[in-house]
Order: C-alpha cells, then structure tokens, then sequence
C-alpha cells in the first residue's frame, strides 16, 4: 500500500524509507531480502560496502531524506512541493537517484530503493508522478 500524500506528518524520512523497504520486499525470499537489508543497516550506521556506487547512492537517499526532514523543521507546516524553488531543485535530485539505480547497486535492491524514493517523494507533499 501506497503511503498517501501529505499525511503521517510525524513519520521521519528514515521510518518512510524502511516502510517502503518492507512493503517491496515483503515477497522476496528470505535471503534476499535479508542481504538487502543487512546492506542498508550497513549504509545506515556508516559502514561502507565493497561497492562504491551502492556506498553513494545509500548516502544520497538518506541525504535527501534529511534534507526534507529538515526542511519540515525549518518551515512548520510547508511541504516541500509547495517550494517553487528548493522544491523543484528536490524534486530534480530525486529523479536524478532514481536514474542512478541503473548503475551498480551491490547487495542493494534497486527495487526496494525506487519505491523508497517515490515513498519519499510523496511524504514530502508531491502529489505528481517522478
């Protein structure tokens, strides 16, 4: 299920990005699922992985995150979209990511990472598709 537009204002961009991750994954097997996982846990306490583009585009994901999450906390009650400027520049990078996972993603699932982007995209007030 689909996270809706401009609800759960209390969700952080990370709780968006792990709903999504097991939403996508909810029907991979066990082992995949599991390696994805173990992968962005890795990513998300700072340890890198062998794969250099996957290091980049886990730090990517997670920065847009907290740039939308601390754009919330800067302007309470404004959502991203409705920022002419620095949310279409937003807007802009995420597409920018989801191009990205065309190239080498290690033991992440690009899947999994699309799905958190687009996720993300509405939590941040987008109503549009990317």
């Amino acid at each position: 299920m689909s996270m809706p537009a401009r609800t759960n204002r209390r969700l952080t961009s990370a709780e968006v990005i792990y709903t999504a991750f097991e939403r996508s994954l909810r029907a991979a097997n066990p082992q995949y699922r599991s390696r994805h996982e173990h992968a962005w846990l890795q990513h998300a306490t700072g340890e890198r992985g062998p794969v250099a583009n996957a290091n980049a585009v886990a730090d990517l994901l997670k920065a847009l995150g907290a740039y939308a999450d601390t754009y919330r906390l800067q302007y309470p009650g404004s959502v991203l979209d409705n920022d002419s400027v620095l949310g279409r520049a937003w807007q802009e990078m995420l597409r920018g990511f989801i191009d990205l996972l065309n190239g080498e993603l290690g033991p992440l699932d690009g899947g999994a990472l699309d799905a958190a982007a687009r996720d993300l995209y509405r939590w941040a007030g987008f109503e549009d598709e990317l």
